[in-house]
């Protein structure tokens, strides 16, 4: 695995400039500090207003994006590209990507299908007709990620079995979950322009091509030795969210302290644990503060806990939607730049990726590294909300060390640390409740 150049102090100096940007001109300036040794160093920055004449690349998005359900991983309208190259290439293939959650998946099988969305009629039905008449650029990969834990132990069993048939694999999935993607392949090869003349449904290929497509691509993704490196990242990286997660809500529910001393608190649970993410940790201040600000969190309740560990599992997969993003990003296969977008009609998971608002992401084109720049940094964050003393000690370079001395955890070793905090979280929120909260994959 080739080592990221984002800790470099060239690489520092690029991106402290790139927050700072307000023109385009200023990007120039910021391209400056790279050298030799950051070739293969790009960004993608979103700035709020349009310039004539600039010297980068400019993206905006579609004006056809249905905005009330669609969130950009970039916060300002205008996008513009830094390809730090030893040679200036002449253009730049930039492209865009709309990424969406299992309930828009099954919106889609049933307008497939021809079946009646009932009281989401009129604005799934909007929806599907922008993306239609507009020819929008979909991808249903981010719905087989929300899939994992059903369809991912079943490859590892057929692997155990030393079985390496893709049909076997499909014969075994969930089938509403098959015809979903079967329904989502036809989906992405509708006739647009028959769509824009007649507003009706009809597919370039047919219902046993998108079936085979479908065999190849949840086996490609699930079952083969590319597609479970990104199944086992996805799962960690969902364990470790959820291990925070419960941290979050232990946190609210066993302390009548303020947003300050649980922000405390939770930082020395990741102290601890060694994993650090800055978006949840702006979400867990944000929520310890004004539980209304993150709508998604308040679905966790004191009183009878039915399906505990479940929901608060989907909560965490929810969660991964930002990093899916981030890595659709670094995939170079369709474009040298691509800007995801993530559609559901849930308006509590678009306020929870809107809190964290991205100015600009950098790529590290040798180790396919993403790192975001927010809109504003953890320290102005922290320092507007009076917790300057709190995060900068958690910064200092002792501390820093300190998480970087601990080993990452193995799956097991974190899925006893959940099963853990399940157990507490669930005495706390029903001490009667004798429901299940074990952690199963």
């Amino acid at each position: 695995m080739v080592e990221s150049r984002f800790h470099t102090t060239e690489v520092h100096r690029f991106a402290e400039r790139l927050s700072a940007a307000k023109r385009p001109i200023d990007l120039l300036r910021a391209e400056a500090v790279l050298g030799r040794d950051s070739y293969g160093i790009d960004a993608m920055v979103s700035l709020p207003s349009y310039e004539e004449g600039s010297h980068f690349p400019l993206f905006e998005a579609p004006s056809t994006l249905p905005k009330e359900y669609v969130v950009p991983y970039l916060y300002h309208p205008y996008v513009y590209f830094v390809s730090h190259e030893p040679l200036v290439r002449p253009w730049l293939k930039i492209g865009y990507i709309i990424i969406f959650d299992t309930n828009f998946a099954s919106y889609v099988d049933k307008v497939v299908r021809g079946e009646p969305l009932n009281v989401q009629q009129d604005k799934v039905m909007q929806v599907i007709d922008d993306i239609l008449y507009n020819d929008l650029n979909f991808d249903p990969m981010f719905y087989l990620v929300e899939n994992i834990k059903q369809a991912y132990p079943i490859a590892l069993r057929m692997k155990e079995d030393e079985i390496s048939s893709p049909y076997k694999f499909w014969d075994l999935l969930d089938e509403g979950f098959r015809q979903n993607i079967v329904s989502l392949q036809l989906f992405r090869d509708a006739d647009c322009k028959y769509y824009r003349k007649t507003r009706k449904l009809k597919f370039k290929i047919s219902h046993e091509e998108a079936v085979s497509r479908s065999i190849n691509l949840t086996y490609k993704f699930y079952a083969s030795s590319e597609g479970q490196e990104l199944v086992s990242y996805f799962l960690f990286l969902q364990k470790a969210i959820l291990q925070q997660l419960l941290a979050i809500l232990k946190i609210q529910f066993s302390s009548k302290q303020g947003a300050r001393n649980k922000t405390s608190a939770f930082l020395e649970f990741v102290q601890k644990e060694g994993v650090y993410f800055d978006r949840e940790t702006i979400v867990a201040h944000k929520y310890f503060k004004d539980r209304k600000t993150i709508p998604l969190l308040e679905r966790v309740n004191i009183g009878a806990q039915t399906d505990l560990a479940k929901k608060i599992d989907n909560l965490a997969w929810d969660m991964t939607a930002p990093r899916f993003m981030e890595r659709m990003i670094a995939i170079e296969e369709q474009a040298d730049f691509i800007i995801p977008f993530f559609l559901t009609f849930d308006r509590d998971l678009l306020q929870l990726i809107r809190c964290f608002p991205v100015k600009a992401v950098l790529l590290d084109r040798r180790s396919r590294g993403v790192q975001p720049i927010p809109l504003f940094s953890t320290h102005e964050y922290f320092e507007k909300e009076e917790c300057w003393d709190i995060i900068s000690n958690f910064f200092s370079e002792e501390k820093r060390m300190e998480r970087k001395a601990k080993e990452v955890p193995t799956m097991e070793i974190l899925s006893e640390r959940i099963n853990s905090l399940y157990a507490e979280l669930n005495t706390i929120l029903s001490p009667v409740s004798n429901y299940s909260t074990k952690d199963t994959v």
